[in-house]
């Protein structure tokens, strides 16, 4: 049941993870808790599915199913809602 978990090698440069753990703890320190969030967010996103080589082809455009393709769609819908209710929130 668990053997993909397993199995499933996943490399992700460690800079890029420095620096998305960096910039959220910062905001964390600054007191943007909503920020830190999205930062991870957008963090996870880019390397499921930008960062992803074997969904890229050798010609370097993306090859995705349809449900790859609307999974991706339903967390950059998320990504706009959270920059929406960023810019639209009073105190």
């Amino acid at each position: 049941m668990l053997e993909p978990l397993w199995t499933t090698s996943v490399s992700i440069p460690l800079f890029q993870i420095m620096l998305v753990l960096g910039a959220s703890t910062l905001a964390l320190v600054l007191g943007k808790m909503k920020i830190s969030i999205a930062i991870g967010y957008c963090g996870l996103l880019y390397w499921g599915y930008f960062c992803n080589p074997s969904l890229k082809s050798t010609d370097g455009t993306f090859h995705m199913d349809a449900f790859s393709l609307s999974y991706m769609g339903f967390g950059v819908v998320i990504v706009f809602l959270v920059l929406v209710g960023l810019l639209t929130h009073q105190d």
